[in-house]
């Protein structure tokens, strides 16, 4: 039982992990372009 627990908590964060990892380069990539099209903007003001 304590060995099937153990199993569980370790895949749990291994998703986590990877669930999070998953959510945070799309993020990233949008955040790049925006600051890139806001950064552009500025330059021709």
């Amino acid at each position: 039982m304590a060995s099937q627990i153990e199993k569980l908590v370790a895949e749990n964060k291994l998703m986590a992990s990877s669930l999070s990892h998953d959510i945070r380069t799309p993020i990233a990539c949008l955040r790049f372009g925006l600051d890139a099209a806001i950064d552009s903007h500025d330059e021709k003001k």
